[in-house]
């Protein structure tokens, strides 16, 4: 018996191609708002004692900012409607932060899929893994974080 091969050559072709870089001017305003969405109650931009002092110049931002707010999602909703199967979830997250981003910064953010291959699972049958790794760099050039999700697709073909 012959295997059926369930990667599709469309998603083949995306394999390693860098998608156009993304630009994010981060203000103060977008930084708040996540520290207040996030409800980071650790940190000096939010500590409420400080309402008489002026304003920071420039606000860090958390850790997690980019990669919640700064996203690539053209990339992941064309995977999402290019694969064969119906179901899809985040197998997994890995990010390494080397610098911080401050209010004023100019984030360039490119995205590419790294990994893309099927396996056959005990109960879902055969799925699909496939890995997007951006990389976010600031106006000087150098790597800020680097971001890497893996999705694995299963399930009765669409």
């Amino acid at each position: 018996m012959v295997e059926t091969q369930i990667i599709t050559d469309e998603l083949k072709s995306m394999l390693n191609v860098e998608v156009e870089p993304l630009v994010f001017a981060i203000d103060k305003s977008m930084v708040r708002r996540f520290i207040e969405a996030v409800e980071d109650d650790k940190t000096l931009w939010s500590d409420k004692s400080s309402l008489h002092k002026p304003e920071p110049e420039n606000y860090l931002a958390p850790a997690t900012f980019l990669t919640e707010v700064c996203q690539c999602w053209e990339l992941h909703n064309w995977y999402i409607s290019t694969c064969p199967f119906p179901d899809i979830l985040v197998a997994g997250v890995e990010i390494e932060n080397f610098q911080r981003v401050k209010s004023g910064d100019v984030v360039f953010l490119t995205c590419k899929m790294v990994d893309l291959h099927e396996t056959m699972g005990k109960k879902f049958g055969k799925m699909i893994f496939a890995t997007f790794e951006n990389i976010y760099k600031n106006q000087k050039g150098e790597i800020v974080t680097k971001y890497r999700i893996t999705f694995i697709s299963y399930g009765g073909y669409k």
